[in-house]
């Protein structure tokens, strides 16, 4: 018997992303632009402060969200001669922080006109998982005994990254934890 990837879609993770000066350093920077209000972005869900502030001496973070986006770039390309085939050498991204407070949630969406899209929780444990949905059974009309057609839920660990297809929908659900949930959610576009 042979086998071919008919399509894949995969969570990219890594854990103990920073260390202990550097989470701390990019928590100070975050409530101390929340405190000021500083950057908002609109479009946010309610219960929830987002900013477009570029935190200084974090390059750390920036280079593991594109050193995780490159390393999901090879392993596609190598099964995918289509995908393969339009890469270029650069990465382009972009990042906004989140602040959910207790009670809030993030609505099913995707981010389809990027490559990939992440997220690296600073506080995400317990605070609502992430759930993400296969596009074909979004209305819950696949056979229940047919593969990969259930949603899968993650419960986000502090001071971890996910990356996936930007395509795919995801949600978070509410947070019912005593602290906010709080991370810095990215898109990585395939220059």
């Amino acid at each position: 018997m042979e086998r071919q990837l008919l399509f894949g879609c995969d969570l990219f993770t890594k854990t103990n992303v920073a260390n202990e000066t550097q989470l701390t350093d990019l928590l100070n920077q975050i409530n101390n632009a929340k405190e000021k209000n500083i950057l908002i972005q609109g479009g946010s869900n309610d219960g929830c402060w987002r900013s477009s502030v570029r935190y200084k001496s974090a390059e750390w973070l920036t280079n593991c969200m594109l050193d995780t986006a490159s390393e999901a770039t090879i392993y596609y390309a190598e099964q995918d001669t289509h995908f393969r085939s339009l890469l270029s050498k650069s990465l382009n991204y972009d990042y906004w922080t989140n602040v959910n407070e207790i009670g809030s949630g993030n609505v099913l969406h995707s981010h389809k006109t990027y490559s990939f899209s992440g997220i690296y929780y600073i506080q995400g444990e317990d605070t609502g998982d992430l759930v993400f949905y296969n596009t074909q059974n979004l209305m819950y009309d696949c056979y229940i005994k047919s593969p990969f057609t259930k949603k899968f839920k993650m419960n986000p660990k502090d001071n971890s990254l996910v990356l996936f297809p930007s395509w795919v929908p995801h949600e978070v659900e509410e947070n019912k934890s005593d602290r906010q949930r709080i991370n810095i959610a990215f898109n990585v576009t395939i220059g």
